[in-house]
């Protein structure tokens, strides 16, 4: 697709301002009057670029000072009123995305800003007091999230990514840095509007990189390359951004990304959107647009029709890749299955144009303003009719022409260079473009047989300039574009997905571990690359495509495989992987990798939707962080140091989950009479509370406060903001609240009265990026740390692949000193490294990786945990043995008719465990699949801070790391755990199974509540051990006590014999499928007994408690709700 040209900026005059002042308005304010027109046209308001730079180089001088630079400005006289933000953003022609405000003073211009929803905004300031103000302007708006105010330590220096900002706001004077660094952190066409009083002089925009590319089809373009342009794509090592969902909503049902697009910046996907892990509730299909860049959520547009529900058996019933196309300026989809083609603006997501003519697509093809749609359904009737080709034109909307294409081959459609081609039947047809004509129709020659292994799996053709390349069986051939000659043809030259791609002068294929080239003009094959040391053995491919890039070639073996064609490098990203049917798309600079619905590699692989950056990440400039620049004191810093200890109470619950093993127990015992006493509204969804010394401590999340609450009436105590989200409840020590924050910083309060007495820079380096909505420090440090004699112990960072891995942090509390330090960081494939793929590591490389994502820390009391990662006091990383076969038996028929388990279900996994064959099967290689063993502590394999109930993750409180199994017959094992010293409590959602993966079906049996022995451990029958998909982890021996409830569990806590739940009612309605899960059916929480798990107490709830949400605490209960509120139940 031809480059975008940049687009010159929109300027107005005082003139202009006068002639239509409704369109200038603030956010939440009224439209701009008479005095104020008055006074902009009589003071006059300019939007310009700031000066040329100076002589000499552009890095030479402060731009803040000596404006060496350019960007867009605003001149206004002194008196005149600050220019409205509506009037920067129109100026600025930027309907959505990332806005910074450099110096953001009173912050009112700074919530004025975000004009409506595809506006996510940042201010920075470097004065500390005027932080607050602007802060309390924001609050009072109503916009603390999606706006915020952050302190700037540096004005020479912006915190944030390369590509990241879409407009920066700068008030004259507050930036000290160059250009470039401008430059830097600017999306392609991003701007920059300074607010002075100077001439107007032309605009700066950062001009769109020539070394990247889009990706505007399925296959990249209209002649179905699949190859992106792009000289920035490589092996990803730095995350750029990250958004929901975490997971897709599962294995054995159409995958929930049906396709995705990007150009000018935008990326465009269709998403379900329905809930993940629950196979019953329908589907929820939208049309999602973000900025390519940073994430940001520009515009959503429901697509009721895009595929059916939910079915078994794969991804393709709700993949619809080649309905998708965009040209920069529109999308265009058909809103249904059988709906008409539309055009949709690309920047806001209205409607543009119906094609009332174009029902039924099934392959749209754009290119130099002419639509191609391949339709097989005649409009209206719903039955199914010979297929036709359409040619549109885009902006006129009219049709070009239109020729039925009986016997078109699936996926072969093609446009280009002037040229309509496919493959119908025996030929292949060359269509002209501008009319629609049959140019020529060339038949293909009956390929001989092919030997064995040597048929493609699917046909491909793709259009290259003047010559079309046809896949068809184990046959490559080449035609003449223009004539339809024959150029070359060979045979036994298969692709094993079908896949082709032209880079340079070469055309090639993959086969087994070979990628070959062949020369494009004669068909010669030139070389072969063997990518054998990167394929990790063990399972099938993954079920997406290849792409490539003019660099790399993206295999789908593990994940995203990275193999140099013009270079030796060959890159294993196994931790890494995109979304069945769809994968992972290279363009603007970035490798998009889509969420995915596998649980291979558990505890390592990355979830969400994320663009990910090449390296390398850059070292740590010495001296720039020395722990002594990292460590900033409060105010409250030298008093606490003459402070004596205030430990909590011994019936407090100071953390997260109580303590550092995170147990969710107390040891008092709660009468199950309790009702509600006070409620208090935070103003947004908050975190599981802890208490503390008459404190309830409880972070607001995406507002990025702490809050002080006092226990016995609710009562705000006190309030501190931070400067980005916080994601978990902060811990208490010997007086002082500790919290890490997504900034990249740990923090520490006076719990007196929140003031502060350290703060911890983590992250090794300032590098914000776009992460659920907001931005974020690539190197988050989570808000719940843990303590443990006398230390406190926390982790910056996402991935041990990722931004130089994850810093791991031992602190003194007291003074904020590094007592410990550590970076868990591991290679893609270390370097040397020839064993990656041959079967010589000590476990099956197909399911599992050492390596981890960041999760909440877990002690046992002596050392910590990780996900699969253990860590002595010192933090040292530890080794961990894997579980070979023999070291766990037992006789699964002896749980058979056992009454906690469905019977027939079990009947049904005895009968696969029986069958399961002595020799490998699909290519599975025999040997440990990552499970080892660590230390017996509470671990959750999809992370603790994951409420999404994916179906394939669980929690276990067990000596093992699980590794690749599932646990749905297992004990200790649930959606959430609680355990005191002698028994682990638990639901379980999942305790059906359906092909691969557990199942649950709403308002049906109910979900399962448990009480096990806390030695009952999961056990592996060696008849499924070390194999793909057997039944996992099952019983030794049966639990304490089990009861089915009709409650669907999202909180519980242990209170000596009291078990405390609460959640929402396990209902389906018809009319409303959704309506129970989501909260609208109300919540509730019950008191058990702990002993026999009997209902001894229950009542309302009002709301739906956050996941894990519900503490016990002296003789009361705690719990956050979704709806914005602590609350507080005792039976005084």
């Amino acid at each position: 697709m031809p480059r975008m040209p940049l687009t010159a900026p929109v300027l107005f005059s005082a003139a202009a301002l006068s002639a239509a002042p409704q369109k200038f308005q603030t956010h939440g304010a009224a439209p701009v009057g008479p005095a104020l027109r008055c006074s902009l046209v009589t003071d006059l308001l300019w939007i310009c670029s700031l000066l040329a730079p100076r002589s000499g180089p552009a890095s030479a001088a402060p731009w803040g000072r000596n404006f060496c630079g350019a960007a867009l400005s605003l001149a206004v006289a002194a008196c005149a009123a600050q220019p409205g933000a509506q009037d920067i953003l129109n100026a600025a022609g930027l309907k959505g995305g990332l806005v910074v405000h450099l110096g953001c003073g009173d912050g009112k211009l700074t919530a004025a800003l975000r004009a409506n929803e595809s506006f996510l905004v940042q201010g920075l300031e470097t004065d500390p007091a005027r932080v607050e103000e602007a802060r309390a302007a924001v609050r009072k708006a109503g916009l603390y999230g999606p706006v915020s105010v952050a302190h700037w330590a540096d004005p020479s220096v912006l915190p944030y990514a390369e590509n990241m900002v879409n407009l920066l706001v700068v008030e004259e004077g507050v930036f000290k840095g160059t250009r470039e660094e401008l430059l830097r952190v600017l999306v392609p066409l991003g701007k920059a509007v300074v607010l002075n009083s100077r001439s107007p002089h032309p605009p700066l925009t950062k001009p769109w990189p020539a070394e990247i590319d889009e990706w505007t089809h399925w296959l990249h373009d209209a002649g179905n390359g699949s190859v992106a342009r792009d000289a920035l794509v490589g092996p990803p090592m730095r995350m750029q951004w990250v958004v929901e969902p975490l997971w897709s909503r599962g294995h054995e049902v159409p995958s929930s990304v049906g396709g995705a697009v990007t150009a000018r910046g935008r990326l465009f996907y269709a998403l379900d959107e329905g809930q993940t892990g629950v196979y019953t509730l329908p589907a929820r299909w939208a049309l999602i647009a973000r900025d390519a860049f940073n994430g940001v959520l520009l515009w959503r547009r429901p697509l009721p029709g895009w595929g059916p529900d939910l079915s078994f058996g794969g991804f393709g019933n709700g993949f619809r890749p080649r309905r998708l196309v965009t040209d920069g300026a529109c999308v265009y989809l058909p809103l249904g299955d059988e709906a008409v083609l539309t055009a949709i603006d690309a920047a806001t997501g209205a409607s543009i144009h119906e094609f009332k003519e174009a029902a039924g697509a099934t392959d749209i093809l754009c290119e130099d303003g002419l639509l191609l749609v391949s339709l097989q359904s005649a409009p209206g009737d719903g039955k199914r009719a010979a297929a036709e080709v359409l040619a549109l034109e885009t902006g006129s909307w009219k049709t070009r022409w239109r020729i039925p294409a009986g016997g078109m081959a699936s996926q072969t459609l093609a446009l280009g260079t002037g040229r309509v081609v496919y493959r119908a039947g025996v030929h292949i047809v060359g269509l002209d473009a501008n009319d629609g004509r049959e140019a020529w129709r060339t038949p293909l020659e009956k390929a001989e047989a092919a030997q064995k292994g040597l048929r493609s799996s699917s046909d491909a053709l793709v259009l290259h300039g003047k010559t079309v390349l046809l896949l068809t069986g184990g046959r490559l051939s080449a035609f003449s574009a223009e004539t339809g000659r024959v150029l070359w043809a060979r045979e036994n030259a298969p692709s094993t997905k079908g896949e082709l791609f032209v880079i340079g002068n070469e055309v090639w294929r993959n086969h087994g571990d070979n990628l070959i080239a062949h020369d494009l003009a004669t068909g010669r094959e030139t070389r072969t690359i063997d990518a054998a040391r990167v394929f990790s053995k063990g399972h099938h491919p993954r079920c997406y495509r290849y792409k490539a890039t003019e660099r790399y070639v993206i295999a789908n073996n593990r994940g995203a495989e990275f193999i140099g064609v013009s270079s030796d490098e060959q890159v294993q990203n196994d931790w890494l992987r995109g979304n069945c049917g769809h994968g992972a798309m290279p363009a603007n600079g970035l490798l998009y990798a889509p969420p995915c619905q596998c649980f291979c590699y558990g505890g390592a692989m990355l979830t969400g939707f994320k663009a990910l950056a090449a390296g390398p990440v850059p070292d740590v400039p010495a001296g720039s962080f020395a722990d002594s620049a990292r460590l900033k004191r409060g105010l409250a810093y030298d008093e606490v140091q003459r402070m004596a200890p205030v430990p909590a109470g011994e019936d407090d619950w100071p953390m997260y989950r109580r303590n550092p093993d995170r147990s969710g127990a107390a040891a008092k015992t709660i009468a199950p009479d309790v009702r509600i006493s006070w409620q208090r509204s935070l103003g947004g969804v908050p975190t599981p509370p802890v208490v503390a010394n008459g404190l309830v401590l409880v972070a607001v999340k995406d507002a990025h406060t702490v809050h002080a609450l006092d226990a016995g009436e609710g009562k705000a105590v006190w309030q501190f903001t931070a400067d980005a989200r916080i994601d978990s409840p902060p811990t208490y020590h010997d007086g002082l609240v500790f919290f890490g924050c997504a900034d990249g910083q740990a923090y520490a309060l006076r719990a007196s009265d929140g003031r502060p007495v350290w703060r911890f820079h983590a992250a090794p380096r300032e590098r914000w990026i776009g992460a659920f909505g907001q931005v974020e420090s690539a190197w988050p440090v989570h808000g719940s740390v843990v303590v443990l004699k006398g230390v406190v112990y926390l982790s910056a960072g996402r991935s041990t692949y990722l931004d130089g891995g994850i810093h791991v942090y031992g602190l003194d509390p007291r003074s904020g000193r590094v007592l410990h330090h550590a970076c868990l960081k591991d290679a893609a494939v270390a370097p040397g490294d020839e064993t990656a793929g041959d079967g010589k590591k000590p476990y099956v490389p197909a399911f599992h990786v050492e390596g981890a994502r960041s999760d909440l820390l877990v002690s046992d009391g002596e050392f910590l945990y990780m996900g699969p990662l253990k860590l002595s006091a010192k933090l040292e990383r530890l080794p961990t043995p894997y579980l070979e076969p023999g070291e766990a038996k037992t006789t699964i028929a002896e749980l058979a008719g056992q009454p906690y388990v469905n019977p027939a279900l079990l009947e049904q996994e005895l009968h696969k465990s029986r069958n399961l064959p002595d020799f490998p099967s699909l290519g599975v290689v025999r040997g440990p699949m990552g499970d080892k063993r660590m230390g017996l502590r509470l671990l959750a394999t999809g992370g603790f801070l994951d409420d999404t109930w994916f179906n394939r993750t669980y929690w276990m409180y067990a000596s093992i790391w699980p590794g690749f199994y599932i646990a749905h017959l297992s004990p200790k094992a649930g959606q959430l755990l609680s355990f005191d010293a002698k028994t682990t409590y638990g639901v379980q959602a999942f305790t059906s199974r359906t092909i691969h993966s557990p199942t649950l079906e709403p308002g049906t049996k109910g979900y399962l509540l448990f009480a096990d022995d806390n030695g009952n451990e999961p056990i592996l029958d060696d008849r499924t051990r070390n194999r793909d998909k057997g039944m996992g982890y099952a019983r030794g021996l049966p639990p304490k006590w089990h009861r089915w409830v009709p409650l669907r569990i999202r909180a519980m806590a242990v209170a000596g014999e009291t078990l405390f739940v609460a959640g929402t009612p396990d209902a389906m309605p018809r009319d409303d499928p959704y309506a129970a899960i989501e909260g609208r059916l109300g919540a509730r929480w019950w008191a058990v007994s702990a002993l026999d798990g009997t209902r001894r107490a229950e009542a309302d709830l009002g709301s739906e408690p956050v996941f894990d949400g519900l503490i016990a605490a002296g003789e009361r209960i705690y719990v956050s709700l979704r709806s914005g509120q602590v609350c507080c139940l005792s039976s005084k």
